[in-house]
């Protein structure tokens, strides 16, 4: 995955091996390793390129399929949005019953929904 993920990026900036492999300070022929799979690259090396296209060391390897960190808690802070919003509004037919009640209903719903995870 990692160089699948380092041709995607190089190509997107519309750069040559050349040019990437002198701006992170490695041998071109290092380069054009990493980009076929045959050679890995260090940790230390994962950080610097990570770093130069602004991206997390999760997403260059792999792990994520968020390029960084931003976007993961925005995805995250849109949804926990719409499961409250979602949960409000189902509240919102419970009639007759104190706001007071509906606080505890609504912590107690988000509890178990957290424990499903």
């Amino acid at each position: 995955m990692f160089s699948k993920r380092l041709r995607e990026l190089r190509t997107e900036k519309n750069m040559d091996q050349k040019s990437l492999a002198e701006d992170l300070g490695i041998p071109v022929m290092v380069m054009m390793l990493y980009e076929s799979g045959l050679r890995k690259p260090t940790l230390e090396c994962i950080k610097k390129i990570a770093k130069y296209f602004e991206v997390s060391t999760d997403y260059l390897i792999g792990l994520k399929c968020c390029r960084n960190c931003k976007e993961m808690q925005s995805e995250a802070i849109v949804l926990q949005h719409k499961k409250e919003r979602g949960l409000d509004h189902q509240l919102n037919y419970v009639d007759g019953w104190p706001t007071e009640d509906r606080i505890l209903l609504k912590a107690f719903i988000n509890k178990i929904l957290i424990k499903e995870k």
